[in-house]
């Protein structure tokens, strides 16, 4: 018995344009910006400036002078979460639709933290920091919001999934 092979189909219209455009715009990028492989490899040497120090970091300095700054990132990190859980956890309930009936309320807390969700977290350590100062407090409030935002809306998901029967 003979098996039906399909047959190949032709190449796309990206296979057909589009690599043949995007290798001669690589050739012609590589002209316009005064590509020479001689000069690449004449300088290939100095290459040792960067890859020294990235493969054999000087740890004592950067244990000295970064291991308390380090330290208070994580705990910034920690506390952030805790915090932005807790102020979560009550509004995921009004968030859902399993525990609020109210339409409004529930349609006022989902839209609240979908708009927080949706602002970057850089916003709001910008923001914060503007309004309390540079420093460690800033960035734990900023991160609070966006701990707030995620976890608000994944426990009113959770909630919300939850079998009333």
């Amino acid at each position: 018995m003979m098996i039906k092979v399909p047959k190949k189909p032709l190449p796309s219209l990206l296979t057909v344009i589009g690599y043949p455009f995007a290798i001669a715009l690589t050739i012609f990028s590589f002209f316009q910006v005064g590509f020479n492989i001689e000069d690449f490899k004449r300088n290939w040497g100095n290459r040792k400036l960067v890859t020294d120090t990235l493969f054999n970091p000087k740890w004592e300095w950067a244990i000295e002078n970064a291991s308390q700054a380090l330290l208070e990132t994580i705990q910034i990190a920690i506390l952030a979460s805790i915090l932005g859980c807790f102020i979560a956890l009550p509004l995921s309930f009004y968030a859902s639709r399993a525990t609020n009936q109210t339409t409004v309320t529930y349609l006022i807390y989902k839209s609240f933290l979908n708009f927080i969700r949706t602002i970057p977290d850089l916003f709001w350590a910008m923001l914060f920091t503007v309004a309390v100062g540079l420093g460690p407090f800033a960035g734990v409030l900023a991160l609070v919001m966006f701990s707030m935002a995620i976890m608000g809306k994944l426990l009113s998901e959770t909630i919300d999934s939850i079998d009333l029967g």
